[in-house]
């Protein structure tokens, strides 16, 4: 006759006799046949942690990375926008003659940076690398080329002025020779000017061509002498008849040049021309020479260069 205190197996519902070995559960204590126990693989009890049903509905937390290590992401890396716009301005320098390519260079470095503190953008490292390099080729040419418009102009202004210049000093050593054979001679060259003030000049004809003048005459002789200045003769006007020689114009910018001995008479065959920035160098009669801004209009009366070399006789200047 069975105990009524008789252990009931939690697993096959059956008591435990006294000499049947027995397992106690580690978590909750129920009882069970050893048999049933290593059968089962567990204890039976619903909900038990021991009841291998509980445990595979169990999630498994997952272990904490370690200290200092980095998480590592799947699927595609982020995109590093900086180094495909460093790349792309880059090789649009190619059509900007290097305009666009000192901001590749820019975004380049900084996409760089950007990749080195953060190594999930080193995908983009070619792309910034390549827009450095293409960037980096490119920027000298657009700052050459941006100095080069600021400067042309400047160099092509300071060329027109050292031309003004030498012309200035041209027409005033030729007309200290002019007022030298006046003195010698007592009367001014006539109509062979150039041949008469030469010797005065060390006999250079290299001062007879303004640096401006474009006719093709090589070491041609670039000025006029004035009309007013010769008699019909072709004889020089006296020494004495010149009134006012710091008024009377002597020689200027002339056209047509003509080979060097012949000289162009301005009222008789030559005519003004204005070779220096629509200005013209005059020389006058006392040996100085300077730069006027004139228009040359032939019958503007009011014009300098159409009275010191035009009308010397009319204003007084000249008898």
């Amino acid at each position: 006759m069975e105990s009524d205190a008789a252990i009931i197996c939690l697993t096959c519902r059956q008591p435990i006799a006294a000499e049947e070995e027995a397992v106690s559960c580690p978590e909750c204590h129920a009882p069970h046949h050893r048999r049933c126990w290593e059968s089962h693989a567990g204890c039976a009890m619903p909900g038990c942690p021991a009841n291998p049903a509980s445990r595979a509905q169990m999630p498994v937390a997952a272990p904490p990375p370690p200290m200092g290590a980095v998480p590592v992401t799947t699927g595609q890396p982020p995109s590093n926008g900086l180094a495909i716009a460093s790349l792309v301005l880059g090789i649009l320098g190619f059509c900007t003659a290097g305009i666009t390519s000192i901001i590749g260079l820019i975004l380049g470095i900084v996409a760089l940076n950007n990749i080195k503190r953060d190594p999930r953008l080193a995908g983009g490292k070619g792309m910034a690398v390549a827009g450095v390099v293409v960037s980096a080729v490119l920027t000298p040419i657009m700052l050459i080329t941006v100095l080069a418009s600021v400067m042309f102009p400047v160099f092509a202004k300071a060329r027109v002025s050292a031309r003004q210049v030498q012309c200035i000093s041209n027409q005033k050593q030729i007309a200290l020779g002019i007022q030298m054979y006046a003195q010698d001679h007592g009367q001014y060259p006539g109509r062979d000017w150039v041949t008469k003030v030469s010797p005065y000049l060390g006999g250079s004809q290299m001062m007879f061509t303004c640096p401006s003048d474009e006719s093709g005459e090589s070491e041609g002789v670039s000025y006029g002498y004035s009309a007013a200045l010769t008699y019909p003769d072709g004889t020089g006007v006296m020494d004495e008849f010149v009134v006012s020689p710091s008024e009377v114009g002597a020689t200027c910018d002339a056209t047509p040049s003509q080979a060097y001995p012949a000289g162009g008479l301005i009222g008789d065959g030559a005519t003004p021309e204005s070779r220096h920035s629509r200005g013209i160098v005059v020389s006058y009669c006392d040996g100085h020479a300077k730069y006027i801004q004139d228009n040359l209009a032939s019958a503007d009366e009011s014009s300098e260069v159409y009275r010191i070399f035009y009308r010397p006789r009319e204003e007084g200047w000249l008898k």
